[in-house]
């Protein structure tokens, strides 16, 4: 597999289009629960390293210059991400939209929502990491971040 990193100033990021009953708001310890529980059903992971990401939400959420955020359409959960901001540097955490949500915009939007609290964290520069070619990296591209660099993954099954 190969991932490729992509990179933007902030203020390059257009706004999203507007998606019809969106808000994105972000969360903090509170709601670091529900947070995990849709990135993990987003990505539909399962088993031990799910209960793995789970167990470690609350710590992820008190990490210094972590910021978590949720999408909602019409107030149903539609969407998760995050953005480590720090050192005038953001980078976007995964990000993910439930599957009865997608091909309406929401990704978009939730970069667009990170790219805009990048800088009003202070940071000059976002980046990111995707799947090659995948649609996460179709739609950074599409909100003007560059292919800066492509590296090969190689991933171990444990069993």
């Amino acid at each position: 597999a190969r991932d490729s990193v992509l990179a933007i100033e902030p203020h390059r990021v257009p706004e999203a289009p507007d998606v019809p009953g969106l808000v994105v708001r972000g969360v903090g310890v509170a709601e670091a629960e529900a947070w995990e529980r849709t990135v993990l059903d987003g990505f539909d992971l399962q088993g031990p390293a799910r209960d793995a990401w789970q167990a470690a939400a609350e710590r992820i959420a008190r990490i210094p210059g972590m910021h978590l955020l949720l999408a909602e359409v019409d107030g149903r959960t539609a969407g998760a991400a995050g953005l480590f901001a720090r050192a005038r540097v953001g980078g976007l955490a995964p990000a993910t939209v439930l599957p009865e949500f997608r091909g309406r915009g929401i990704h978009a939007a939730l970069i667009a929502a990170r790219a805009r609290m990048a800088q009003e964290k202070g940071c000059q520069l976002i980046t990111a990491q995707a799947e090659t070619d995948g649609q996460s990296e179709h739609n950074m591209r599409r909100m003007g971040l560059a292919r800066v660099h492509v590296r090969d993954v190689h991933r171990v099954d444990p069993a």
